[in-house]
């Protein structure tokens, strides 16, 4: 599990629940390729929306696939994640014993939308079809024979509405140790985004994206730039995001490569950079200023804990001064 890196409100709480905890939507998700495929960043809100409300810092948005493989999720239906994710993982686990060999970024893709498909399946069979006595296949084989026109398309109809608003960013390696971007979930096929080097989902998406492109335009991000310039961009794209009604403040963010495994990116002095210097163009020396930032899990447990005592010695000096 990726230890997060927070921003922290005002009293400096941390607050991590995993998202199979909650059953509502979620906003922005960035993967971005780079040190030539070596690495990947991701970076994400934590924020989850209610219809009309919402909650920062509340979920982790990162999970792990399988070996090599990392994903991040946007959507509403986000109660079905455990259950697609840990099918894909089955299906994977299948797939390297039967074959030996580390799985590839085909064989990742497929998987998890497999894994989606039958999850919907799942929830077509539970919400119109059990009570007509029907499987999906057996409606298949013999629902327009034994219903009547009229029933039989308004069955259509009725599995037709049933969807799962989920989208999977999944980043991770092949043989070679080079890294691949997928989008998968949803209606449409898997499709494949690491030529372009990165990519975003959610409702933040088109902002992200917007900023991703800008900096791809001016050599500022791909597949051949250095960490230090991809996390400080993936991490200002996020930071556009939040003009989006649903994209939370709060930033968790990391590093992910076979060679030097994770390592968490603290978001808090990025944004300052970025709010001083930085929107929209690339701030000087921008390398050498982001690479402190960049730290192991085990250093951002440390500086989190520093946070948390100093917010914590701060309230109890100003109650002090109250008394």
């Amino acid at each position: 599990m990726i230890l997060p890196s927070y921003d922290f409100g005002p009293k400096g709480e941390e607050h991590s629940p995993r998202l199979a905890d909650w059953r509502f939507g979620v906003t922005v998700c960035i993967a971005a390729l780079c040190e030539n495929r070596d690495k990947v960043v991701l970076v994400s809100d934590t924020k989850v929306s209610f219809g009309d409300f919402s909650a920062d810092m509340a979920v982790l948005k990162m999970e792990s696939v399988f070996h090599r493989w990392m994903t991040l999720f946007a959507g509403e239906d986000v109660d079905h994640i455990p259950f697609i994710l840990s099918r894909t993982r089955s299906l994977l686990s299948a797939i390297r014993k039967r074959k030996g060999a580390t799985v590839t970024p085909q064989q990742v893709a497929s998987s998890l939308q497999r894994a989606y498909e039958e999850r919907l399946e799942a929830q077509i069979e539970a919400k119109v079809l059990r009570r007509y006595g029907y499987t999906i296949k057996s409606f298949r084989d013999e629902g327009k024979k034994k219903r009547t026109a009229s029933v039989y398309n308004s069955l259509c109809s009725k599995i037709a509405s049933v969807k799962l608003s989920l989208k999977f960013l999944v980043a991770g390696f092949d043989v070679k140790n080079k890294g691949h971007i997928i989008v998968g979930g949803g209606e449409e096929s898997p499709t494949d985004y690491t030529s372009l080097g990165f990519w975003a989902i959610g409702s933040g998406a088109e902002a992200a994206l917007s900023s991703l492109i800008y900096h791809r335009e001016r050599q500022h991000i791909g597949s051949a730039r250095s960490v230090e310039e991809c996390s400080y961009v993936a991490c200002a794209s996020k930071f556009m995001s939040e003009s989006a009604r649903d994209v939370g403040k709060y930033t968790t963010a990391a590093t992910f490569s076979m060679i030097d495994g994770f390592h968490t990116i603290m978001t808090n002095p990025i944004r300052v950079i970025w709010e001083n210097e930085g929107a929209p163009s690339l701030p000087k020396n921008i390398e050498e200023r982001v690479k402190p930032h960049i730290v192991t899990p085990e250093r951002a447990g440390e500086i989190a804990q520093e946070a948390v005592n100093y917010f914590k010695q701060l309230e109890s000096q100003r109650s002090e001064g109250q008394q």
